[in-house]
């Protein structure tokens, strides 16, 4: 009683005044009567093959995450009978609302002893002669919590001014209600990369996306953490300046900036987009299974995985694609040296392919090389164990033929890109979709490991 009480307070507070948390402006509506309420709902864990055992058909919408050991997913109260000798892991509205007070009330002990600036193998060029810190990821207030489109939009534009001579925005195009799709172009901005030891050539080139589930918002905040260490360690650090010297990284932290707006206002646990569809009542694309590559029709608009009715009828699947290789790239020579594509939760590091479990990928012995590098590099950093394998056991393809049809790592791997990996960030389902903010730091830093790792194997000259 005495945590409602402080929060209906404040939410009084809230209506009158605004409130102004690290000098931005906090706007949650966690009372607000036209969210969805999910206190019927819980969610469980189940052995992967429980489904089989107990002739119980699992509602793959309502599917949380899933690996060879385990399954989570949202069962209605009614339904809890069946799943006896599942775990229960709590109620999901309860967890929706301890995530959103969180957000009021700073009580979290960070783990201080993850977040020394500093990774292991930084090698300095210079010492850096700015005292202010505070756009750097360590004593950035940006990173303390979640945040809304309209505070990651200011912070992008924050990182683009400050490192004006290596971050520039481009306005991808416009979203189904009207928004910015925004990506960020971090490079040293030479478009040749001059090598001492080689000639000249084109600088090769990495997109980074995120935020494609509007509900993960971890991803985000993650893919932000990147883009921040990458401008803000140039010309200061020897592995940073070599990576904006000869790399282009072009990184989308919300794919999906409807959808993540709901999320905030209507529904925490929204997945798609928020286009219309052919049924009226029933919004949404899946991005993830909108691509033109083994694309496959669920015929169901209401489902949370529904794909469209066309490859590419989603507004934002089509815009980056446009974007990358018909306007921004154009030219013949021009291909993806590099995908990345971070989901959560899991904690896994997904190699193609998606669609199913029967192709086996080109090159996959550089695929699991560089997964597993990736995998280390997380491990040696945070302690945190990623397990490598191919997409198409996450996504389910190996229960139902298809399922994972459409998805943006087959389509940029098949398609367009030489590497193409899907992370899977934290957590192993205690929390799910709902990571506290105390984790926003070490997950970001335990990527970061990643893609440093990432660009070292693909800038190797005999590549």
């Amino acid at each position: 009683m005495k945590y409602l009480t402080l929060l209906m307070l404040l939410l009084t507070i809230v209506e009158s005044k605004p409130i102004h948390t690290d000098r931005e402006q906090t706007s949650l509506n966690i009372n607000d009567n036209k969210r969805k309420d999910y206190s019927q709902y819980n969610l469980i864990r189940c052995d992967t093959t429980y489904n089989n055992n107990n002739n119980i058909n699992i509602n793959f919408d309502d599917l949380w995450m899933k690996n060879d050991d385990y399954m989570e997913f949202m069962v209605h109260e009614n339904d809890i009978d069946s799943y006896k000798d599942c775990k229960m892991l709590g109620n999901i509205q309860n967890m929706i609302n301890e995530e959103f007070e969180s957000m009021f009330f700073d009580n979290e002990e960070e783990e201080k002893d993850l977040f020394d600036d500093v990774d292991d193998d930084d090698v300095l060029i210079k010492h850096s002669l700015e005292n202010d810190i505070s756009i750097d990821t360590l004593a950035n207030p940006f990173f303390k919590r979640y945040r809304n489109l309209e505070e990651i939009y200011q912070y992008m534009d924050e990182l683009a001014y400050k490192y004006a001579n290596l971050v520039r925005l481009e306005n991808i195009g416009t979203t189904y209600e009207g928004r910015d799709l925004k990506a960020m172009h971090i490079s040293a901005h030479d478009p040749i990369s001059h090598d001492p030891n080689g000639p000249e050539k084109l600088k090769k080139t990495i997109v980074i996306t995120s935020g494609l589930h509007s509900r993960e918002w971890a991803t985000i905040t993650t893919t932000l953490w990147i883009a921040t260490k990458l401008a803000s360690k140039y010309s200061t650090y020897k592995k940073e300046t070599n990576y904006l010297d000869n790399l282009d990284f072009f990184i989308i932290p919300v794919f999906n900036p409807d959808g993540y707006e709901y999320t905030w206002n209507d529904d925490r646990l929204w997945r798609k987009t928020r286009q219309q569809t052919f049924h009226p009542r029933c919004f949404g694309i899946d991005l993830d299974r909108s691509f033109d590559f083994h694309w496959q029709d669920n015929e169901n608009p209401c489902s949370p995985s529904y794909s469209g009715s066309s490859p590419f009828e989603s507004l934002e699947s089509k815009l980056l694609n446009d974007y990358l290789f018909e306007k921004k790239h154009n030219s013949p020579d021009f291909k993806l040296h590099g995908f990345l594509d971070f989901h959560s939760y899991g904690q896994e590091i997904l190699y193609p392919y998606g669609f199913s479990c029967d192709l086996q990928p080109r090159d996959l012995e550089n695929l699991l090389e560089l997964s597993y590098g990736m995998a280390r590099s997380i491990r040696l950093k945070t302690k945190e164990n990623y397990q490598v394998m191919p997409s198409c056991k996450d996504k389910g393809s190996d229960l139902i033929p298809g399922f994972g049809s459409g998805n943006a790592l087959d389509y940029m791997y098949h398609s367009k890109a030489y590497w193409a990996f899907q992370f899977k960030i934290r957590d192993l389902g205690e929390k799910g979709f709902l990571l506290p903010k105390k984790y926003i730091k070490p997950v970001g830093k335990e990527n970061y490991a990643a893609v440093k790792h990432f660009c070292d194997f693909i800038l190797n000259p005999e590549l």
